[in-house]
Parts: C-alpha cells; sequence; structure tokens
C-alpha cells in the first residue's frame, strides 16, 4: 500500500517536473521570437511584440522595447509617434517622462517657426502637445510630470491648457502645485475651462477645496459653474462650510440674474446638515 503511494507520488512529481520544463522551454523559445520581432524590419510584428511586452511578458525584454519606444518618438511621422505615447501611457514607463518633455520643449520651438499660414502643421503640432499631455495624465503623483503639466499649462494655448487640466485632475494628486495652479484658474471668466477645472478638482477630492468652491457660488458669473461647484461641495464637503453657503444665499439673492441657484444650494445645506 505505501509502495504503491510512493510510486503515484513518484510518478507525480516526474510529471510536475516534465511541465515545468515544457513550460519553461516554451517560455524561452517565445520570447526568443517575440525578440526577433522586436527587432526585425516588419512593423506589424514589431508593435505586437512591444505590445505583449507593455502587458508585463517577457521583463528581461523592457529595456529593448523602451529603447524602441524612443526611436518612435524621434520619428518625423505624426502617427508614428503618436502610438509610441499610447504605448508609453499604457507602460506607464517612468525613463521616458524626459523625453516627453523634450517633446513638448522642441515642438515649442518648432512651433514660433510655422507661416501663419501653415494651419494644417499648427494643427497637427498641437494634436501631438495634446497627446503628449493626456500621456503624461497617465502617471500617478509624480512631482516631476506635475511641474511639467503647471509650465505647459501656464503658457500654452487653450485645447493644450485643457488637456493639461484635464491630465492634473487624472493623476489625482493634492500637490500644493498642483492645487494652486487649478484653484487660480477658477478666476478666470471662461466658463467651459472653469468647468474642467472643476472636473479635476472633483477628482482631487481634498475637503479643503471647499472653501474654495463656495467663492464660486458667491461670485462666478455662470449658472452651470455655480451648479458644478455645489455638485462638488454635496460630495466633499462637511458642516463646516454651512455658514459659508447660507452667505452665498444672501448674495446670489441680491443678484436677480443668479437668484435661481438659491434652492440648489439650500439642498446641499440639508445633505451637509446630515452628515456625520
Amino acid at each position: 500500500m505505501h509502495l504503491h503511494i510512493r510510486n503515484i507520488v513518484y510518478r507525480l512529481n516526474i510529471m510536475f517536473f516534465v511541465l515545468f520544463l515544457y513550460c519553461f522551454l516554451s517560455y524561452g523559445q517565445e520570447k526568443k521570437v517575440i525578440e526577433q520581432w522586436l527587432n526585425g524590419r516588419d512593423e506589424v510584428m514589431k508593435e505586437i511584440a512591444i505590445k505583449r511586452i507593455v502587458k508585463g511578458e517577457y521583463k528581461e525584454l523592457l529595456p529593448q522595447a523602451i529603447n524602441m519606444l524612443e526611436q518612435w518618438l524621434g520619428e518625423k511621422d505624426i502617427k508614428i509617434r503618436k502610438k509610441a505615447l499610447k504605448y508609453i501611457g499604457e507602460g506607464k514607463f517612468k525613463e521616458m517622462i524626459p523625453a516627453l518633455a523634450k517633446i513638448l520643449e522642441t515642438e515649442e520651438s518648432s512651433d514660433k517657426k510655422i507661416k501663419k499660414d501653415d494651419k494644417e502643421k499648427e494643427k497637427e503640432i498641437e494634436d501631438l502637445k495634446i497627446t503628449v499631455v493626456t500621456t503624461l495624465g497617465e502617471f500617478k503623483n509624480n512631482k516631476e510630470i506635475i511641474s511639467l503639466l503647471v509650465s505647459v499649462l501656464k503658457k500654452e494655448r487653450y485645447p493644450i491648457r485643457i488637456a493639461c487640466i484635464k491630465s492634473l485632475g487624472n493623476i489625482g494628486s493634492n500637490d500644493v502645485e498642483s492645487l494652486n495652479i487649478l484653484i487660480d484658474l477658477l478666476d478666470e471668466y471662461n466658463p467651459g475651462l472653469v468647468l474642467e477645472v472643476l472636473n479635476s478638482l472633483e477628482k482631487i477630492g481634498d475637503k479643503r477645496l471647499q472653501f474654495f468652491l463656495v467663492d464660486v457660488v458667491k461670485g462666478y458669473k455662470d449658472m452651470d459653474v455655480k451648479k458644478r461647484a455645489l455638485d462638488i461641495i454635496s460630495k466633499i464637503g462637511n458642516k463646516k462650510i454651512i455658514k459659508e453657503l447660507k452667505d452665498a444665499i444672501r448674495v446670489n439673492k441680491e443678484d436677480n440674474e443668479y437668484k435661481d441657484i438659491v434652492p440648489y444650494i439650500e439642498k446641499t445645506i440639508d445633505l451637509l446638515s446630515k452628515r456625520e
């Protein structure tokens, strides 16, 4: 009986060893194929290899994949550069941050040389910058990226500024530099931009923001912006803000154009008063 059990255990061990050996050899062989695709001339197979590596397979080949993505970033074809940005964002490769910053700097200087009548080229560069900024938003809580986005936000055109605002929200950090620039933007009289700022502030979700949002409810000259600010206060706020909200009722009652916001404020106060 014992001999029989020992034979079964022995056979099982042999089976597991053979299975392990098979998997090991298969992995090695497949890795060799992936590496050949990565270094070959067939662009389709090269992209398939990068896609597998970005997903976390064949980590030994990651340095080669990153090097390939960096080469793609240097191509003149915008489509290839955007393809590289897509995989950099998916893989969140911190090694690529300097290369992304360089694109923004290089294309900024190129942008200034573009003739005013070359609208197609101007749009192409703008789209590339937006893609770079969006890619940076895939990284989480990185001080270097936040500083870069804030810098770009201060000097770029409207579509790129909007992309920066969204990326700061996607990063979701309550870093002082990020919060300061977003809070400052609440004073801009551009409802579309301010709504995007509010969306990003909601993602950050810092409770201290309620005291800045109530100022929006009091003084911003747009009904949709006021409602959005109240919506966020109702989610992140607490009883400490009720006094300020009651003052917001007084302020808006004095302005006939925005007195219709009062019921929304009252509803928010009622909600917060029940919160622990």
